[in-house]
């Protein structure tokens, strides 16, 4: 496990980086982050600080079946995120669309996460 957290904590260093804090007069990076029931918090967490404090744009998205917005992960703690997925699929992302799509591990519903970033995928594929 800590193993883990070392790499997951170097993984979202290494994407701060990538994405560092935009120059004067452009627009921030848009990072999209699909969370589901079950997802690992610290993984949820530990990404969007990062990712926030280096001055991207992060987006929170349930991936729930029922639309909801809260989430409870692995052990227990809820989040409430920015939205529902079905409001950032699509064009609906923004002309732009998304810089990075960053998915946290655990979730036993990670199928759900997975189905709706393949999607999501696909949608945008076939639109260029």
């Amino acid at each position: 496990m800590e193993m883990r957290l070392a790499a997951l904590c170097l993984a979202a260093l290494a994407v701060a980086a990538a994405l560092s804090a935009p120059a004067a007069g452009t627009k921030a990076k848009r990072v999209l982050v699909p969370i589901a029931d079950g997802t690992e918090e610290i993984e949820v967490v530990t990404v969007v600080d990062v990712l926030r404090r280096a001055g991207a744009e992060v987006v929170l998205a349930s991936v729930e079946d029922d639309d909801r917005t809260a989430v409870t992960c692995s052990r227990g703690v809820k989040i409430e995120a920015d939205c529902h997925v079905k409001a950032v699929t699509g064009r609906q992302g923004g002309k732009e669309g998304w810089d990075l799509i960053a998915i946290p591990g655990g979730a036993p519903d990670q199928r759900l996460i997975q189905n709706s970033v393949a999607q999501w995928i696909a949608y945008q594929t076939s639109n260029l």
